[in-house]
């Protein structure tokens, strides 16, 4: 069980490539694409690893940048690609 005590928020650990980041996160429960990360960690993961169009929950498409790697919460841990809408 996870349980977080800055509700609704969870700290989520990723890495991508041989960046690892942890920061406090809004999880939608509803949303089952991946992770999306702030636009501000750009810089800092490098080249994408593909530009995917998205659709959002309102039926709009986006390009976003995409990057493979893993995420962390609690016990959990999976390989996923994380999407970061740019």
């Amino acid at each position: 069980m996870i349980v977080s005590h800055q509700y609704p928020h969870l700290k989520v650990r990723y890495q991508v490539r041989s960046l690892t980041i942890e920061e406090l996160t809004y999880v939608d429960t509803g949303f089952d694409g991946g992770l999306v990360v702030s636009v501000r960690r750009l810089s800092e993961l490098g080249t994408p690893d593909d530009y995917p169009i998205i659709e959002l929950g309102d039926g709009s498409e986006i390009v976003a940048a995409e990057y493979s790697g893993e995420a962390e919460i609690g016990e959990l841990r999976t390989p996923r690609k994380y999407s970061l809408y740019r």
